[in-house]
């Protein structure tokens, strides 16, 4: 297949080889001290990679280039009931997400930060340009077998994400760290 062939539906321009993250994160972030704040810039890039550990390291090397203070939020899961706590792996409460017009993988930028509060503006998805609130407050299912609390910010940065997470984004920009298996 051609990729410059009108035919197709598709054009592909040529990609770029870099030989060090240095390079890929100016490639995908050029001028990022002056464009940080621009929401169609940002949510046009990102860079996709195969491992959460390697989202982190791209993510703390980004945010060091951008002014301003850095904030951890921290969550806290918990059983209600000593007892169940042999019935399930820990893991099982990360992935629990609350229903709501976003999901995994929905990119926002921050407008606010509160101390129990962030809100936010959706980049993309069917919510996109609305502002959303995420208070920090304990969840309760009631739906699960299993009765846990969490408390949580459920948010994280997203200058990079897995590759999995990058479905149905619209990138115009992606740069790939194909460092990591």
């Amino acid at each position: 297949m051609d990729p410059e062939d009108p035919s197709t539906g598709l054009i592909m321009p040529c990609g770029q080889i870099v030989n060090s993250l240095d390079k890929l994160l100016s490639k995908v972030y050029s001028n990022i001290q002056q464009n940080f704040k621009d929401q169609d810039w940002l949510s046009l890039r990102a860079i996709l990679t195969s491992r959460n550990d390697a989202v982190e390291k791209l993510t703390a090397t980004i945010q060091k280039q951008l002014p301003g203070q850095k904030y951890a939020y921290k969550s806290i899961d918990g059983i209600l009931n000593d007892d169940e706590a042999v019935q399930y792996p820990i893991e099982f409460l990360n992935y629990i997400q609350t229903p709501y017009l976003l999901c995994n993988g929905t990119r926002l930028i921050v407008k606010k930060l509160m101390q129990h509060v962030i809100q936010v503006t959706v980049l993309t998805g069917c919510a996109k340009g609305e502002d959303v609130l995420f208070p920090r407050i304990p969840i309760l299912p009631s739906d699960n077998t299993i009765q846990f609390n969490r408390i949580q910010l459920p948010l994280k940065l997203c200058f990079a994400m897995t590759i999995n997470k990058s479905h149905d984004q619209s990138l115009g920009i992606a740069g790939i760290d194909l460092q990591t298996p």
